[in-house]
Parts: C-alpha cells; structure tokens; sequence
C-alpha cells in the first residue's frame, strides 16, 4: 500500500498562500486586459468621490490617536480582533506615503514595547512554556542567556511569526531594551512599506502598485511558513531519534 503524504495545518496554509500567490501575480496581466480597464472605468468615478472625502476629513489627528490607541490595546487583547496590517492601511489611506510610515512606526513601537514590559514582568506565558521543553530551539533562541539579537530580526521580518509572543518572549529574557526596538523596526520595516503601499493604492485595487505587494506578501508568508516548520520538524525528528538511541 501506498503511503498517504500527510500535511500539517502550518505547511497546508502556507502552500495556499503561495498559490494564491501566483495567482495574483497572473492577475496583475490580466486587470492590464483594454475590456477590464474599460469595465473599471464604469466604477472609477465612485472610488474617486469616495476618496477624496477621506483626503479631506478635518480632523485626521483624532484618526492618529485612534489608531495609537488600537496599537496598545492590541497588546494586551488576548485574541486577534483586527490584523496589525489593518492599522498599517488606515493610517495609509488617510495620509501621505511619509508621515504613513512614521506614524505607523510610532505605532508598532508601542505595540512592540507594551508587550516587552509584560514579559519582562510577568513571563513570556504559554509560549515560552512550549518552546523550552525543545531544549535545542530553546538554546538557539535563548543564545546567550539573554536572546538572539538575529533571530529577533527574522521573527520581525517572517509573517507568520506573531508580534505579540515574539515580544513577550524577548522581555522575559531581559534583552537589551534599545537594541530590541532598533531589530525590531529594522525586521518591520519590509512588512510595514508593503502595507503602506498597499493603502497608498487601495482606491486603484487593479493597479501593479495595489496587487504586487500583496502578492509578495503572501509568497514570503508562504515560504516561510513552509521553510520554518520544515526546519522545526527536522529538528524535533533529530531529538526524537536521539532519545530513542
């Protein structure tokens, strides 16, 4: 009898990203098409109107210190309400691709301090609980007692990695407070200009501008996904087969 090729729920999810990857990138042809862009054309006029009532609100600092607030409260939410790429496209859509990226950095150090604190008081919780009992990633992340200042980086930069945990974890390590926010928004930043992109060009949805960065996102979700949980099995194999021996 054949064996059956079983997939986890992680590899499954990040091969569907992947292909819907690639079907955005097949996509960004396509909307290019004269009878799409014609058909487009019809609704233009709406997004437009649309738009340029957002460019035009008054009071977009009350939209800063909204969003800000959002920021925080996602640290200690215990369940994902709304995405942190949710707030990196509002803030987008309402401001320049500048002062986007600013206020959404001031964002996401709060976000990343918030979370740092609590581990630093109380634990990185469930998490860190987990990791342990695998001594050899546990003594990949731990690295010198005290955190992987390049693993921090890659955390940041992978997707699939959530914010909350990673900072969580780092806290409880007492790592170096500074050189924490400094990684952090340098492993950000990749994911950060993606989605301010994205919002700058969420009124044109058929453009490059609007699909391509998407896409890329989802193709590094995707890989990393993949990449990363094959690294964590083969790691887990080569402990298990050790205790056996």
């Amino acid at each position: 009898m054949k064996k059956k090729l079983k997939i986890d729920a992680v590899t499954f999810w990040g091969i569907v990203f992947i292909a819907v990857a690639m079907v955005l990138f097949v996509a960004v042809g396509f909307f290019k098409l004269p009878h799409i862009q014609e058909w487009y054309e019809q609704y233009e006029h709406i997004i437009v109107r649309f738009q340029e009532r957002i460019i035009n609100i008054d009071n977009k600092l009350w939209i800063v210190l909204i969003v800000m607030l959002l920021y925080l409260f996602k640290a200690f939410i215990p369940f994902p309400v709304y995405p942190a790429s949710f707030l990196l496209i509002i803030i987008s859509i309402v401001f320049d691709f500048y002062v986007s990226v600013i206020i959404n950095i001031v964002g996401f150090i709060i976000l990343f301090c918030a979370k740092y604190f609590w581990g630093k008081k109380f634990g990185c919780g469930v998490a860190g609980k987990l990791l342990s009992k695998y001594h050899k990633i546990w003594n990949i992340i731990e690295h010198e007692g005290n955190g992987n200042p390049w693993l921090l980086t890659v955390f940041r930069a992978i997707p699939a990695f959530p914010i909350n945990s990673v900072s969580c974890l780092y806290g409880s390590m007492d790592f170096s407070f500074w050189k924490y926010i400094l990684l952090s928004v340098t492993g950000y930043m990749p994911k950060l200009i993606s989605y301010t992109i994205i919002g700058r060009n969420v009124f044109n949805p058929l453009s490059s501008a609007f699909i391509l960065p998407i896409a890329l996102l989802l193709l590094f979700s995707g890989l990393s996904m993949v990449g990363v949980n094959t690294l964590v099995d083969a790691i887990n194999k080569k402990i298990n087969s050790k205790k056996i021996s």
